[in-house]
């Protein structure tokens, strides 16, 4: 039997058929594969908590726990906390936000008055703490009561399209 191939088709009898089937078949799972990829790489928005309190309007679950009601996908590089509290007395908490930005902040301000604390990270709900220390860690900065998140190499908008690149190539060569 002789097979003559033009665009990728075979031509031919009985066999072509069927072969004709195998590159259906390849393309369908192709554009699976990608659609998969596709969705994935969709879903790499960061998930922070976000809500704020301050000493008039008080917000219990935004400053010691928050819940997922607080919970936003954000388009932005960083989670975020931000923390003031006045130096006397010690502990009170003037305002307290939690979000997200492009910024990135880290450190402790103080003035004569107020002492705020500034944390950013880049994981999923990674702003849920206190603002002044990490839960279960001992990594600490300043004066012991700052959390540090440096996060993660910047995002690219090309990086989550490498997978389907390489698909195209190894569906080209097949």
């Amino acid at each position: 039997m002789i097979f003559i191939w033009n665009n990728r088709y075979s031509i031919a009898t009985n066999a072509s058929t069927r072969m004709y089937r195998n590159d259906s078949l390849k393309m369908l799972w192709c554009c699976v594969l990608v659609f998969l990829i596709f969705c994935n790489s969709q879903s790499n928005a960061l998930n922070c908590y976000t809500c704020s309190s301050t000493e008039n309007d008080y917000v219990d679950a935004c400053v010691s726990s928050p819940t997922k009601d607080f919970v936003r996908s954000c388009d932005k590089k960083y989670c975020n906390i931000i923390r003031i509290e006045y130096k006397d007395p010690k502990d009170r908490i003037a305002s307290m936000s939690r979000g997200c930005s492009n910024s990135y902040l880290s450190g402790i301000v103080e003035d004569s008055t107020y002492r705020s604390y500034q944390v950013s990270c880049k994981e999923n709900y990674c702003n849920s703490g206190s603002g002044k220390t990490k839960a279960g860690s001992h990594n600490y900065i300043g004066d012991k009561s700052t959390i540090y998140c440096p996060g993660s190499n910047s995002s690219s908008t090309i990086g989550p399209l490498i997978p389907v690149f390489i698909l195209i190539l190894v569906i080209n060569l097949l």
